[in-house]
């Protein structure tokens, strides 16, 4: 059922502002529907037509209370979001640099179905063939009626408008038109963004961030930023918004760059930078894999916590500099850059560094650990962040 048929008068922009709204609240827990036009200020009436469309969507059904009636009347029935595999779900693809993760979630966060293989080489057809195999695998186990929609993540400079890679440094890609071929392939929508913003709409989401405005800076391979304001993820009106890769970094070695500068973040900040470090020293081989840079014991391991703790000095450094510019509410630190001692020398450094210069103590920040499957629910994220700005077109799109 399509919501026009309600007979609502709303213009498409108001009602998926209402539906979002109706969707927002019931994630926390069930509620009735005069609970909800109390927590989100639309009216009671209007509360009843979007019930309505969301039950016949299989988004939302009513729960029968155990709670005894409060009142006489016409009894507070809950509605609550369908979970489980009886409920809709958004998939997330993450395209790493030689495999890729696929899962399903519910719109709470429950993850339903989930799969991962290596999928290596760099052409991109080669690549995004063996990312819709496994995707299709995922659809087909779910049933393609349930997807609300697809978020695909990778790293580098995208263009979520276009849904293209426009510039891919782990598979080397350029200009890859990744919505299209999988729209196309898997018959669902697809909406695809680099993979830091994804993080930030997780916390946006699925971790209920409550902070008005709030930054992610990942720091790990590589490094970068997403900003939301107002629950709003700011993608800016082209394709690089939160990317911190150029900073100047002060008291750097000289390390040239490929953008024809000296000494850029994306140069002295990653585990990367760190590990080819530690190469160039002798500290580690040539050919040792970038865990090795976090040995605590053994050969070398005293220099090889100097080399961790100078970039994390280098990271807060930088981290206090976004204070500056940016003046979040909340900033989140997510990658392995060490101990637990050499991530706190890191937060420490960009507290200091932030009420140092903005003459403001008390910044919220923290860091977020995470595991390898957080990609896949992050991009998952994405799809339910599109779902929840324009349902109603989600929606369509599924019933056809």
């Amino acid at each position: 059922m399509r919501l026009t048929e309600t007979g609502a008068p709303l213009a498409t922009a108001v009602r998926d502002r209402h539906l979002s709204a109706v969707l927002a609240a019931l994630m926390d827990k069930p509620l009735a529907r005069k609970e909800i036009a109390e927590r989100t200020g639309i009216s009671f009436t209007t509360i009843t037509v979007l019930a309505q469309f969301l039950i016949a969507s299989g988004l939302v059904e009513e729960v029968a209370s155990s709670a005894p009636a409060r009142s006489r009347g016409r009894p507070r029935t809950p509605l609550r979001l369908v979970e489980g595999r009886r409920g809709k779900v958004v998939l997330g693809i993450n395209i790493g640099d030689s495999d890729v993760a696929c899962a399903a979630y519910s719109l709470t966060g429950e993850r339903i179905e989930a799969a991962e293989e290596a999928v290596p080489g760099r052409e991109p057809g080669q690549v995004l063939e063996g990312v819709a195999s496994l995707a299709r695998g995922v659809v087909e186990r779910i049933g393609r009626s349930r997807v609300l929609g697809v978020g695909v993540s990778t790293g580098g400079v995208i263009d979520f408008e276009g849904g293209r890679v426009v510039y891919g440094p782990l598979r080397g890609w350029k200009d890859v038109e990744v919505r299209a071929y999988l729209t196309e392939t898997l018959g669902v929508p697809v909406v695809v963004d680099e993979s830091v913003r994804t993080l930030a709409l997780l916390r946006l989401w699925w971790e209920r961030e409550q902070a008005d405005s709030m930054m992610v800076v990942f720091a790990q391979r590589v490094v970068g930023s997403a900003l939301v304001i107002h629950g709003e993820l700011y993608r800016g009106p082209g394709a690089t918004a939160g990317d911190i890769s150029h900073m100047p970094v002060a008291g750097g070695p000289g390390i040239q760059c490929p953008c024809g500068a000296v000494d850029c973040a994306g140069m002295l900040l990653t585990n990367t930078a760190v590990l080819e470090r530690a190469i160039e020293l002798g500290l580690l081989p040539p050919a040792a894999p970038p865990s090795a840079i976090n040995a605590t014991a053994g050969a070398n391991a005293e220099q090889l916590g100097e080399l961790r703790r100078e970039r994390a000095v280098r990271l807060g450094e930088t981290i206090g500099h976004l204070l500056e510019i940016i003046d979040p509410e909340k900033l989140i630190l997510v990658g392995g850059i060490g101990t637990a001692d050499e991530v706190e020398l890191c937060l420490d450094t960009a507290r200091r560094r932030g009420r140092t210069t903005t003459g403001r103590s008390g910044h919220q920040i923290e860091h977020w650990s995470y595991d390898h499957s957080i990609w896949a629910r992050a991009s998952a994220a994405l799809a339910l962040d599109e779902v929840m700005r324009h349902p109603t077109r989600s929606l369509d799109a599924v019933s056809g």
